[in-house]
């Protein structure tokens, strides 16, 4: 028969094994099972450890590719944080065989984190009211999440760089996120760093706005030259102090948003801003000091606003100009007459182009300079439209986009960059025209079980009414969009993702017909780049222009042209005025020749058509500010 063992004897047990591991200081592992995998505790314990002191707690999430004992050898070896982070226990769990996911693949992976805190527990004489749970890249995402799902078993939450997988994953997509519990993000403190040349810096912002916008008690702290990495003890070390004591000061607003839209025909905005009051004392009104397109003034914002609450404040109605229009906000008095202390938060600016004036065509953008009527949406994520200095088909410039597996997940993200309004009643027969080379993505095994295509898809919209609604002009993708006869095959860093065409025949221009929209007064044209998560593209050399409409033909002699008929040149002849633009256009409305270059009065200079086909074409000259046209034969 089985001998039933005395109470007293398993405690006495007990007791001696936790006093055994509790001698153990320095670096020790020790071993878990989680979902019947042996998971290793990379631990490290002060070799002053005394059992009769409390400890703090600290259970760091290592990132992609990593392990529980090479991040503790990076923060406790090369980092040194036992000296900056005195009297504290740090406990690394292995993130398991899966080293390429977080610590919540597969499902209940999460687990871990509980048993590294019971172990410590368990062992150690620990601070039940002092854990942190600090997480790296993706280690940091695992963190922030377990820690809103578990705001009461945390001091806080040390966050350095925080792997956001995009758009999506911040804002809750029902597919691509982990769901954050934004909602308990006031129960815990946050202390949240990334370098300003990381890779997910864009993709916090949306990610700490979220938070704030929950009132989440969070010290934000962007790192000037860093990359993806922990910065050093010096911008980490306050943050013991922050979870101890969050406010800094008794006033402290952050004004740390603005809503305004990118693009507007409208001759007055009424935009809002957002503040957190950061400080310890109750906040009643705030004054807002704002400039805008050359004007200024004071708003008084009334309400009540507690440590770390949010408010939006919506400022008056501000008459708009033509241009791009800066917007300048700062924190003025608080609460009548107290001074906010705390200045490097108090100022937020942003912009808008404003069309109050349509142009008129021709439109002829190739990204030459900088040219602030185009607007690219801002999306917050590092695949935004952006100007590209590697690849054009003339010029040095081109605009450029990409999606690409290898990257955060971004399936169906539509990314936009739009033209200036335009006015196109002073033409007829009106084309877009627009260079483009793109290539896709493929895989093969034994990257895939069979050959899997991931495709991106350019769609060109336009709007009549100042982008309320949008019409679809083009849409293609894929093998249909590619400029080169095979996809990219098994991509597997960044730089072979991308299409850099080897010469013009990489290219493609591609025309869409605008003649039904030729009696519109207010027209833009928008890129939108649809993500099916594998492509590169390059549009360059956008024009959109017709055949004029309404000019004299050649008042008062402003030139005369000969020959003409012309084969392989013509020479022009200017009058009284100065010539200061020169176009030709075919028949079918397409610009073939443009020449900006300045004719004095009563001058002559002959221009190269050598490669210009056989056709009736039209010149047209501008002088003095009239314009005039000609017909041109060219014959061959």
């Amino acid at each position: 028969m089985k001998k039933k063992i005395p109470p007293f004897i398993v405690l006495i047990a007990l007791m001696i094994s936790v006093q055994s591991m509790a001698q153990q200081t320095g670096s020790i592992n020790t071993q878990v099972t989680i979902m019947g995998q042996s998971r290793t505790l990379a631990c490290y314990v002060p070799t002053n450890y005394d059992p009769n002191v409390s400890y703090r707690l600290m259970i760091g999430l290592h990132g992609l590719g990593d392990n529980g004992n090479a991040y503790r050898n990076a923060l406790i070896t090369v980092l040194k944080w036992p000296s900056i982070f005195p009297n504290t226990i740090f406990v690394f769990p292995d993130g398991g065989t899966d080293a390429n996911s977080d610590f919540y693949v597969p499902a209940g992976d999460e687990i871990i984190i509980d048993s590294a805190r019971s172990f410590a527990m368990s062992n150690y004489n620990i601070d039940n009211d002092f854990v942190v749970l600090q997480g790296f890249s993706l280690g940091g995402r695992s963190a922030i999440k377990y820690g809103l799902d578990h705001p009461t078993e945390f001091k806080g939450l040390l966050l350095n760089t925080p792997a956001f997988q995009g758009k999506n994953d911040v804002q809750n997509h029902p597919v691509s996120s982990l769901q954050f519990n934004y909602a308990n993000a006031s129960q815990l403190p946050i202390y949240l760093t990334v370098g300003d040349q990381d890779f997910y810096y864009r993709i916090l912002g949306p990610a700490v706005k979220k938070l704030k916008m929950n009132d989440a008690v969070i010290r934000y702290l962007p790192v000037a030259g860093l990359g993806h990495s922990i910065p050093d003890s010096a911008k980490v070390v306050p943050s013991f102090t922050f979870f101890e004591h969050p406010e800094v000061a008794d006033f402290d607003l952050d004004l740390f948003d603005i809503e305004l839209s990118q693009h507007t025909c409208d001759a007055s905005i009424t935009p809002a801003c957002f503040v957190q009051n950061r400080g310890s004392a109750p906040v009643t009104s705030v004054e807002v000091d704002y400039q805008f397109a050359g004007g200024s003034g004071t708003y008084t914002w009334t309400g009540s606003i507690n440590a770390y609450e949010h408010a939006r404040i919506d400022l008056p109605s501000m008459v708009t100009a033509d241009g791009e229009q800066a917007l300048q906000l700062s924190i003025g008095k608080v609460n009548g007459t107290e001074n906010d202390t705390v200045v490097l938060n108090n100022q937020r600016n942003d912009t808008i182009s404003v069309d109050l004036i349509a142009e008129s065509t021709p439109l002829n953008e190739g990204f030459e300079s900088v040219h602030s009527d185009w607007v690219i949406t801002e999306t917050g994520t590092i695949f935004q439209w952006s100007l590209d200095d590697e690849v054009s088909r003339s010029g040095q410039y081109s605009m450029a986009t990409f999606n690409t597996i290898l990257a955060i997940y971004t399936y169906g993200n539509v990314e936009s960059f739009e033209s200036p309004v335009m006015d196109l009643t002073n033409t007829i027969g009106n084309k877009l025209t627009f260079d483009v080379a793109y290539n896709y993505h493929k895989y093969t095994p034994p990257y895939f079980l069979s050959d899997t295509i991931f495709a991106d898809t350019l769609e060109v919209v336009l709007s009549t009414d100042c982008g309320l609604s949008w019409q679809s002009l083009y849409k293609k993708g894929g093998a249909e969009l590619a400029t080169v006869p095979d996809p990219i095959v098994n991509a597997l860093n960044l730089n072979q993702c991308f299409l850099i065409p080897a010469d013009s025949s990489e290219w493609r221009t591609d025309t869409i017909d605008l003649s039904a929209y030729d009696q519109e007064s207010s027209v833009i044209i928008r890129f939108n780049y649809i993500s099916g998560e594998g492509g590169s593209i390059n549009l360059d050399n956008i024009h959109v222009n017709g055949l004029k409409i309404g000019l004299v033909e050649n008042p008062d002699n402003l030139f005369k042209v000969y020959p003409n008929p012309a084969r392989d040149y013509f020479r022009i002849q200017a009058g009284l005025e100065e010539i200061t633009s020169l176009r030709i256009w075919d028949m079918g409305g397409s610009l073939v020749l443009q020449d900006d270059q300045t004719q004095e009065p009563d001058t002559e200079r002959q221009l190269d058509i050598s490669n210009l086909p056989t056709g009736l074409y039209q010149l047209e000259v501008e002088a003095d500010g009239q314009r005039g046209t000609s017909k041109l034969m060219i014959t061959k």
